[in-house]
């Protein structure tokens, strides 16, 4: 069964066109350094000491900043052009995989070739840095650890606005990368809803008991059972 198996992949291997195969190859190199800076950044959060935050924070930057080179490159560029010639070979609904797929590519990237790649290592520094800022200053219960860096991160968000462009407001580019499509207007009328929603409840909860004391009497009722 396992011999089958392997020969099938093979031969759906030489199905694909070689154009989409050298695409695909230097796509998964780029999300695979992408993932490296990911961990980086994951292990800088949890386990990385106070002391080898500054290296690695410029490791972090000098990954991000390759990547967004590659992602921006008349290389990469070309494959997917060449890739994209391919697509009259499929037929639906594999061709429609395929074009949704560099559809989001190519939006994605369009957004990328607006972004100077000396921004792209200064930002993911500066946010990588702001964490152990964070939480020293939560530690220390002392906002005003934080603030400076608080204001980078701000007018650093401010200038990728500027960047990446916008009609009405400059959130709208910010946003954008979260809920695509999204607008700032949308987002305040969703808020003033759930305002209209929450405030009264949250008026009304002193006057209702802790729900928690009653979990805490049956916590220690089954202790001591």
């Amino acid at each position: 069964m396992i011999p089958d198996l392997v020969r099938f992949l093979e031969w759906l291997i030489m199905q694909i066109p070689k154009a989409l195969e050298e695409y695909r190859s230097y796509y998964k190199k780029l999300k695979s350094f992408q993932d490296i800076a990911s961990v980086l950044h994951w292990d800088s959060e949890v386990m990385m000491p106070k002391e080898g935050r500054e290296y690695r924070s410029s490791q972090i930057a000098d990954i991000t900043q390759l990547t967004h080179d590659w992602s921006v490159s008349d290389e990469y560029k070309k494959k997917i052009e060449a890739a994209k010639k391919e697509l009259v070979q499929f037929s639906q609904p594999e061709k429609v995989k395929w074009e949704r797929e560099f559809f989001l590519l190519e939006e994605e990237l369009s957004k990328a070739e607006k972004i100077p790649s000396e921004f792209v290592a200064e930002f993911s520094q500066t946010t990588n840095l702001a964490h152990g800022a964070w939480a020293d200053a939560r530690k220390n219960q002392s906002f005003a650890e934080f603030a400076p860096m608080l204001e980078k991160i701000v007018s650093l968000s401010k200038k990728q606005a500027e960047y990446l462009g916008y009609k009405n407001e400059p959130y709208d580019a910010l946003l954008d990368g979260y809920e695509r499509g999204a607008k700032t207007e949308d987002i305040a009328i969703l808020f003033e809803s759930l305002k209209a929603e929450l405030v009264p409840i949250v008026e009304t909860a002193p006057y209702f008991p802790s729900p928690f004391k009653y979990h805490h009497r049956w916590s220690d009722a089954r202790n001591r059972s």
